[in-house]
């Protein structure tokens, strides 16, 4: 990731993400604690899982930076 992402163009550089990337990121968004990997969160497969911690972690660092600048 290598632009920050604002309220301006946060819909664009979410759509062509994963649903799970997305749930990831939108978790985090929200403040919600990071979900531990169980079988039957939200019917995600283990590589799905990678993708929710990838959007989860990615919007935490997005947001240290927006912090960081604001």
């Amino acid at each position: 990731m290598s632009n920050l992402i604002i309220k301006e163009n946060k819909s664009e550089w979410l759509s062509n993400k994963s649903v799970a990337y997305v749930d990831g990121w939108t978790s985090c968004e929200n403040g919600d604690a990071h979900s531990e990997f169980d079988s039957d969160m939200n019917n995600f497969s283990e590589a799905e899982y990678g993708e929710y911690t990838e959007g989860y972690s990615q919007c935490f660092s997005n947001q240290a930076c927006v912090d960081n600048i604001t």
